[in-house]
């Protein structure tokens, strides 16, 4: 799905019809965003003509599912202590209040809506029951914006799969551009550094640098090169992206197994997923996932492993690793310093499941391998399980398993792969973390060209972050991934590069 957002325009007549053709689904804001828009007749008469004229443009589009009245403009109730009154039912008298654009988004284009076509409205976004809007959002109702990563309290994103909603129509994280991009509007070489002022004026997003880099240092070492910063900030981007599409794509759960009705049990908890941003409107540090050149971020490749119609999922239990716990919450209500971060190599808690959009049961293989980070040997008995993964459901393998093993004080990352009929159709790969306690010294990677514009991506030792640098034209097959030695090389098709690999680096390459 692509939301056309409320602060954007509505899109050409070609956009539409590429989604008809492609099976992607739109949700249409309403051009109304972040603000609290007036109600005299005349505002309100040329409010009522662009809806109707673009409800008639757009409506014949099958694509297009929603129609949303604006976005976030509902935050301005609590920001500014607005009345707003869920149980008052009469639109004229929401014009005599100091938030009169209620009317705009509950009465007028719901109406027109209506009359125009039979495709869904949704009144904002975020939107609850009425009570519940933007800044106060009941998670179990409407749509949630989660911008408690990033903005907000600026939660580590290894806590994203306890913040998700029945739908969550916005989050994200912030990553440079490629380099190739950031040369197109940096053309001084005494700016090409990460402090630089055309560099820092090129991000829009308020406490940027603060934000940017607190994520960055308390997951990774930072390099000081422009090249190293930019790679590190767009596996960032990957790692949070990850984290929440994996996690909240889990909570769809399955459905219930009771009544005649097709009723749920509360195990739909999540029903979607909605990263902000996809593009850019100029070159850019943002939180988008293609840039303006549209280049790819390693998240694009992120999102779209994290959503193939089959997906195996692994994650930790990372209570053992205090770095996460915030001065401001959790950690004052702690009766002990640090906690023994060698407890978590030790023993090793996870979970693994199986997320499927297919239609039918399928028959399949899930292995989970313990690896050395600083050897790249398997260090604990490998595990598997067959599974009947459930249709349109997510099939738990295994949840609070341990693996322990107590002659070694390894970092171990493990590996589960899924494999149906022989084939390995999905992987996932849990880190011990932060990474940035990881050596990655001496990897021994080998990057093959064996022909027809493929290479193979191989490692004797475990990868972090393996990412391919690219411009605009070039198309490569997958980017960002990590490598885990004892799997088949990875072949990548490397398209609009003459023939020629590209640069290519990895966490702690030159560090």
């Amino acid at each position: 799905m692509i939301r056309v957002w409320g602060g954007g325009i509505y899109e050409t007549p070609d956009f539409y019809k590429a989604c008809d053709e492609l099976g992607i689904l739109v949700w249409q804001d309403f051009m109304f965003a972040c603000a609290s828009y007036p109600t005299y007749p005349s505002f309100l008469a040329s409010i009522e003509a662009e809806a109707r004229h673009n409800l008639r443009q757009i409506r014949q589009h099958p694509s297009v599912v929603l129609w949303c009245g604006n976005n976030e403009d509902y935050q301005l109730i609590e920001r500014y202590n607005l009345t707003y009154d869920p149980s008052d039912e009469d639109p004229s008298s929401w014009l005599k209040t100091n938030f009169p654009a209620r009317y705009i988004y509950e009465h007028l284009l719901p109406s027109i809506v209506t009359a125009e076509t039979s495709t869904p409205y949704h009144p904002s976004s975020p939107f609850g029951n009425g009570a519940s809007t933007t800044l106060k959002v009941d998670p179990t109702i409407g749509d949630i914006h989660q911008w408690s990563l990033w903005h907000g309290d600026m939660d580590p994103y290894q806590s994203l799969p306890s913040m998700s909603g029945r739908f969550v129509s916005e989050f994200g994280m912030q990553a440079l551009p490629h380099l190739s991009t950031v040369r197109q509007f940096i053309t001084s070489p005494s700016d090409l550094h990460p402090s630089s002022a055309p560099l820092e004026f090129h991000n829009k997003a308020i406490g940027h640098s603060r934000r940017l880099l607190s994520y960055m240092t308390e997951n990774f070492r930072v390099p000081s090169s422009l090249a190293g910063f930019i790679h590190v900030s767009q596996v960032m981007q990957a790692d949070a992206i990850t984290w929440a599409y994996k996690s909240w794509r889990r909570e769809w759960g399955t459905p219930s197994k009771e009544g005649s009705r097709g009723l749920r049990t509360d195990g739909r908890k999540c029903g979607g997923v909605l990263v902000w941003q996809l593009n850019d409107t100029y070159p850019c540090t943002s939180w988008s996932v293609v840039d303006y050149y549209l280049v790819k971020k390693p998240a694009w490749y992120a999102i779209r492993r994290a959503m193939a119609p089959l997906t195996v999922g692994i994650t930790r239990d990372v209570r053992y690793d205090s770095w996460l716990l915030r001065p401001a919450d959790s950690l004052w209500k702690r009766d002990t310093g640090h906690v023994d971060p060698r407890k978590g190599r030790v023993e090793i808690k996870f979970d693994v499941w199986v997320c499927s959009a297919e239609r039918k049961e399928v028959d399949g293989k899930v292995t989970v391998r313990f690896v050395s980070v600083e050897t790249g040997k398997e260090v604990r008995e490998r595990m598997e399980w067959e599974v009947v993964v459930g249709p349109n459901a997510v099939t738990e393998v295994c949840a609070g398993m341990s693996s322990a093993h107590d002659t070694t004080m390894e970092y171990v990352v493990m590996h589960a792969s899924l494999w149906v009929g022989g084939v390995q159709v999905s992987y996932d790969v849990s880190w011990p973390e932060p990474i940035k306690y990881l050596d990655f010294e001496n990897r021994g990677v080998n990057v093959v060209d064996v022909g027809d514009d493929v290479v193979e991506v191989s490692a004797e030792k475990p990868v972090k972050g393996f990412v391919f640098a690219e411009r605009q034209g070039m198309k490569v097959s997958d980017n960002g991934f990590d490598i885990i030695p004892g799997e088949a090389p990875k072949r990548i098709r490397i398209e609009g590069n003459e023939g020629e690999i590209p640069e290519w680096t990895y966490i702690g390459r030159g560090l």
